[in-house]
């Protein structure tokens, strides 16, 4: 894919048009790294590494030089890092770094896209940091990036309620679009799209149960 980004499994659940793409030998779209640097709860530093900026779910990432060095394969165990480099010629990141303590601890979101197909479905190339280390020089502010604290993660992954949706409105699980409904059954029943709701319906609506 020419981007370092190890799939393993997940090609296997790429939709079609992306493995095609992936599998030509000769073609006029690119693959591009996209990065959500959260930099605090109000403020998301998007960026492309591209020559011209990209518009992608809504939100526009500037184009930036930019360097991923990817994700590997990792046979001893530990949990591998992977090293970002971000262009420091014009200046732009040294104010974050020092406003936000060298952006330590901040989670970036890496997505792995075509510039053909950006309405496709991305979750299987959609990756999450957070910096773990910082350095820099004239040249590059290189961020080491680790994988995000499993203590962090919710579990279990989705909320069994029966008349609640876990799928955010619009999303690919949820495939309907227009104005946001209020995820419950009734509201998804009303835009035909039942069949794609995300609660459960079989459980009790009356009380709890910790498991």
């Amino acid at each position: 894919m020419g981007c370092g980004i190890y799939l393993g499994a997940g090609l296997m659940a790429l939709p079609n048009e992306l493995k095609q793409e992936k599998n030509k030998i000769a073609t006029t779209s690119a693959w591009l790294i996209l990065l959500d640097v959260y930099i605090s709860d109000t403020v998301i530093w998007r960026l492309v590494n591209n020559t011209e900026d990209v518009t992608f779910q809504g939100n526009i990432y500037t184009k930036f030089p930019l360097e991923f060095a990817g994700i590997s394969k990792n046979s001893s165990g530990t949990i591998p890092t992977v090293d970002l480099k971000i262009s420091q010629v014009t200046r732009e990141v040294y104010p974050y770094l020092f406003t936000y303590q060298g952006l330590i601890g901040k989670t970036v979101r890496v997505y792995v896209v075509n510039s053909a197909y950006l309405a496709a479905d991305y979750s299987m190339l959609t990756y999450d940091f957070v910096v773990v280390d910082v350095d820099y020089d004239e040249q590059w502010v290189v961020f080491k990036l680790g994988m995000t604290n499993p203590l962090f993660k919710r579990y279990p992954m989705y909320t069994f309620l029966a008349d609640w949706c876990n799928w955010d409105y619009g999303s690919a699980e949820c495939g309907h679009t227009g104005n946001p409904c209020a995820r419950t059954l009734a509201s998804c029943r009303a835009r035909n799209n039942s069949h794609r709701f995300g609660g459960f319906v079989g459980l009790s609506r009356i009380g709890f149960r910790i498991v």
